[in-house]
């Protein structure tokens, strides 16, 4: 899944990659910042664990890249915009395509 958002203030570039079933790998940039998140917990600790002068890269025109730990939420946020045609959302596992919504139910008093 990939978005880019060109705006006056600064262009923003998400990525998420399911390379297999219960993996993920996130990526946003802006601003000379990137966010990182990966379902895949060696991964992520290694990212966490280092210093913050390990994540910055210097490019040969000048500009600094940082990167920093984002979060699972953030990537199931950005996942959830996803919606396939018959609107069941991208991150529903088959056997739950079926199922009513709890969120879509009317008021009790109705």
């Amino acid at each position: 899944m990939l978005e880019l958002n060109r705006k006056p203030s600064g262009d923003l570039f998400t990525l998420l990659l399911i390379p297999e079933e219960n993996k993920e790998f996130f990526f946003q940039y802006k601003a000379g910042t990137m966010q990182v998140y990966s379902s895949i917990k060696e991964f992520q600790q290694t990212l966490m664990g280092l210093d913050a002068k390990d994540r910055q890269f210097t490019e040969n025109k000048g500009g600094t890249l940082t990167v920093i730990p984002s979060s699972k939420r953030r990537s199931d946020r950005f996942k959830s915009l996803f919606v396939s045609l018959d609107g069941v959302p991208a991150d529903l596992p088959p056997e739950q395509e079926n199922q009513p919504d709890p969120t879509n139910q009317p008021p009790a008093n109705e």
